[in-house]
């Protein structure tokens, strides 16, 4: 991969994180409290999400990788932005957004930490 490709493809994986980050955080200022949505934090089978085609390369292995409350509510947050009801069979959501979400938040909490030293 060219360093012009690789700068292309970071800058838009960051581009896609901080949409996510956004649509996350501008949409829980104006939701309901998600602890009084029924659905909120609905249980996710951790192989379900496993089973996506991107969960290995954002560092998604096993089940031990994923906080699966945290999950389940993210999960919810970004079904209400989206507008549909949060399943926990929403490929869209738990094989493509979150994964990707999860990947980019570990690359910025590391960076945050180098950046500490």
């Amino acid at each position: 991969m060219t360093s012009s490709a690789a700068f292309s493809a970071a800058g838009l994986a960051l581009a896609f994180g901080l949409f996510l980050h956004c649509v996350l955080r501008a949409r829980a200022a104006r939701a309901p409290p998600l602890s009084l949505r029924p659905s909120a934090g609905a249980p996710v089978d951790p192989s379900f999400i496993l089973s996506g085609p991107l969960a290995a390369r954002c560092g998604l292995r096993e089940t031990a990788d994923i906080d699966i409350s945290r999950w389940g509510v993210l999960a919810a947050r970004l079904c209400d932005h989206l507008g549909s009801e949060p399943s926990t069979r929403d490929e869209r959501v738990h094989w493509y957004y979150l994964p990707v979400y999860t990947w980019l938040r570990a690359l910025t909490d590391a960076r945050a930490g180098e950046d500490a030293l």
